[in-house]
């Protein structure tokens, strides 16, 4: 089908429309707080994510396959909880579902490399996949509500956001454990956790909740 306006109108049309909705983004501060606080969160999460196997290999010495059994289980739990939390978005709102499944999940990638029980530290990463999965709905839900005329480009940003947070959380615990072991790994990327729960509570808005209270 050929285009029903000029191209070079259309491609400078599309042009400054993709411009415009970079603008309004930055130019939002609780746009700019959930980016921020969605890569904060997924640096943190890398704590349990990327780390949990080869801490149970190396300080419990857990066999291969019962640690590939260990990671399955905890990716279960945060299958079944993002699937499953939308309708306590709905409920309690965007906000305080984020705010509240990062700090907790960012509490239990704080502790869990610091014990000496396999089966309390295997609690805290399976609790720490379901919470996770609980703010990981909820940020990217109040995340796409912050400019809803671009939620394009607000999905683009926040995938950004999300590739750069696990490479944060990846390197930056990488280096932490060559240099220090394990004991630091798990506060280190706890405290990036908490802090961008803290980001999510201090700077973000929800939109959908002003429409209805106004």
């Amino acid at each position: 089908i050929l285009p029903s306006e000029n191209r070079e109108a259309s491609l400078s049309k599309s042009r400054l429309q993709y411009l415009e909705g970079f603008k309004r983004v930055f130019s939002n501060h609780s746009a700019v707080a959930c980016l921020l606080g969605t890569a904060l969160s997924m640096a943190a999460w890398q704590g349990i994510l990327f780390f949990s196997a080869s801490f149970f290999r190396q300080h419990f010495l857990v066999s291969r396959n019962t640690t590939a059994i260990f990671v399955s289980v905890m990716a279960f739990c945060f299958m079944v909880s993002s699937y499953t939390s939308g309708h306590l978005t709905n409920k309690f709102g965007r906000k305080l579902l984020t705010v509240l499944g990062v700090f907790v999940f960012s509490l239990f990638t704080f502790a869990y490399t610091n014990l000496d029980t396999l089966w309390i530290a295997l609690i805290l990463t399976f609790l720490g996949g379901a919470f996770s999965g609980i703010s990981y709905t909820a940020y990217n839900s109040l995340t796409l509500e912050q400019v809803p005329e671009f939620r394009g480009t607000m999905m683009s940003l926040s995938a950004a956001s999300t590739g750069l947070g696990m490479t944060l959380g990846s390197g930056l615990g990488g280096l932490i454990f060559l240099k220090y072991g394990w004991g630091p790994v798990g506060p280190s990327l706890g405290a990036i956790g908490i802090f961008a729960s803290m980001i999510f509570y201090f700077l973000t808005k929800d939109p959908t909740q002003e429409k209805q209270v106004v």
